[in-house]
């Protein structure tokens, strides 16, 4: 298995935003009218789990050594995962990515 470096942030909670950016309904944005995804675009999700991911979890088969934190993050903290679009369906409404991720994720 190989891991980017950059495929994984950490930031800090923000238990009580007070930019007009952070604050519902403004975390994210729509994508524009018109806007079309493209193989190749960067995208990201943000993971928050409340368990230990195992190595099976993982897909890694006879190692343990690897520190599956150091790739997916800890629980109970917010994780951004980042990779890029591989695949764009016929329809343009689905899509494939390259984003590590874990079983359950």
């Amino acid at each position: 298995l190989c891991w980017s470096d950059n495929d994984l942030s950490k930031g800090e909670v923000l238990g009580q935003p007070r930019s007009a950016f952070t604050k519902k309904p403004r975390l994210f944005e729509a994508a524009p009218d018109g806007f079309v995804l493209r193989v190749g675009h960067r995208v990201g999700i943000v993971v928050y789990r409340t368990f230990d991911i195992t190595h099976e979890d993982a897909g890694i088969v006879g190692s343990t050594s690897v520190d599956l934190e150091m790739v997916y993050g800890p629980k109970e903290q917010p994780c951004i995962c980042t990779g890029n679009v591989t695949e764009i369906s016929g329809n343009g409404k689905t899509f494939c990515h390259d984003i590590n991720t874990f079983a359950g994720c």
